[in-house]
């Protein structure tokens, strides 16, 4: 919104009113003294003639004069307070705009300020972390003991403070920083994993809430190597079960199953894909949602999926390759639900054929006696597949149907009706009875269950 102020801090109104008063008083200069009528000009005549012989000046004229004189000195003094108040305004706007541009500078250095004064700390924690390491490996006292104290300063959770002389001992063990360095990556591989505890002790605040890519940095890994890590000590800790325990038969039915999924084939590309799934859960939740061991098996579940189980995720709208536990469960629910219902119904559709031809004179055949009390147009239309067969059948067994639920394979499958009162499969053969070919039908069958049209 624009305010009433021109750029130079001056109201435009006073500007107005300041051009107005000079153009009044140049056109007051301009204005001859004695009006421009005859009779004016007549009685100023006359007096300057009395006034000349008398030896003085024209009365007439002085008169205009005077008259000239104070309107002009009104106007000036009106001028001149405009003008002071126009230089006020702008000197208050300059002033005004002086400090908002000294208050933008200030911030900005104050921001400077910190950000240099936070690379400062960064670059100061980093090269004595690269030393602590160094001394680390290299089993270094005296250039260890003085970077730890800087790093204690600064993360005394990751670093606790120590005496030098324990911090010397401890850097003149080989076994001892070894433990301390493994423990030191075993906590920030937790606090990466958004666990509260590590080793049954509660991770220090310092730590837990350091940012993800620190905690890779403190721990001398990448983000990717730390679960890398943490996937690799759940393996050995699983394996020290079975060892402990005398025998994978004697572990809980979880780890179980963990420890079969851990030892099949291909457990290398699980790995790699139960990490993923972990960086995913991390990025999106700050930390894992389930136990190691579950992501791993999840990964494996996900490799032994059959071509016929990809499938049906397909067809209920998932992608194989991301699937939850629970939705591949239930997709094996399904698709083992189908395979009975389709053996069961082929079954019956075979014994129907066999009473057909026995009923139709064919002596080779043999009667079907659960089809004794069976019309033969039923069990025609049994034989020859007829869609209401099995709801005829069902009814001619005395077993109550609600009319129009569902169709007769939904009854024995089990699977879900859709809008159309059909299962997803037979939805799929209609459309292939058209001449389309499978995918094309699956791909369309999908589009519409996602717009809620099926």
């Amino acid at each position: 919104m624009d305010t009433p102020y021109s750029q130079s801090g001056q109201d435009p109104t006073q500007q107005q009113g300041l051009l107005q008063i000079l153009q009044q008083i140049q056109a007051i200069q301009n204005r001859p003294l004695i009006p421009d009528n005859p009779l004016s000009q007549l009685g100023a005549a006359l007096q300057g003639a009395s006034a000349g012989f008398a030896g003085q000046p024209n009365p007439a004229v002085a008169q205009a004069m005077a008259q000239r004189q104070q309107q002009l000195s009104g106007l000036s003094q009106t001028a001149g307070v405009l003008g002071q108040i126009g230089t006020i305004k702008q000197q208050e706007a300059t002033l005004t705009e002086t400090r908002r541009a000294r208050a933008v500078q200030e911030k900005a250095e104050e921001r400077a300020g910190k950000t240099e004064e936070r690379l400062r700390q960064e670059t100061s924690l980093k090269f004595a972390d690269d030393a602590w390491k160094k001394a680390l490996e290299l089993g270094d006292p005296n250039t260890g003991a003085v970077a730890y104290e800087t790093l204690s300063k600064e993360k005394p959770g990751f670093w606790p403070p120590m005496p030098a002389e324990k911090i010397k001992a401890l850097l003149t063990d080989k076994i001892g920083r070894e433990d301390f360095r493994k423990n030191q990556v075993g906590m920030a591989a937790a606090a990466y994993l958004g666990e509260a505890t590590y080793l049954g002790r509660p991770i220090p605040d310092d730590v837990r809430n350091m940012p993800k890519r620190a905690l890779a940095l403190m721990a001398g890994k990448t983000e990717t190597q730390l679960l890398h890590g943490s996937l690799e000590e759940w393996e050995i800790s699983l394996r020290k079960k079975v060892a402990l325990a005398g025998g994978f038969d004697n572990l809980s039915p979880e780890e179980r199953a963990e420890y079969f999924a851990l030892v099949g084939r291909n457990a290398t590309d699980a790995k790699d894909a139960a990490i993923s799934d972990m960086q995913a859960d991390i990025a999106k939740y700050g930390k894992t949602q389930k136990p190691i061991g579950g992501y791993f098996r999840t990964a494996r579940q996900r490799q032994d999926l059959s071509p016929s189980l990809r499938q049906q995720l397909k067809l209920d709208g998932l992608d194989p390759d991301t699937a939850s536990t629970q939705q591949m469960n239930e997709a094996e629910g399904r698709y083992r639900s189908k395979v009975i219902a389709d053996s069961t119904a082929k079954d019956l559709r075979q014994s129907a054929q066999q009473e057909y031809n026995f009923r139709l004179g064919h002596k080779d055949k043999k009667q079907d006696q659960r089809f004794r009390y069976m019309p033969t147009e039923e069990v025609r239309k049994l034989a020859m597949g007829d869609p209401n067969a099995l709801l005829q059948l069902l009814d001619a067994l005395r077993v109550t149907v609600k009319p129009g639920a569902e169709t007769p394979a939904a009854a024995a499958s089990g699977e879900p009706v859709l809008k159309n009162g059909k299962t997803m499969e037979q939805t799929i053969q209609d459309g292939m009875s058209g001449g389309a070919s499978r995918a094309e039908v699956e791909t369309e069958v999908l589009r519409l269950r996602k717009a809620g049209k099926l």
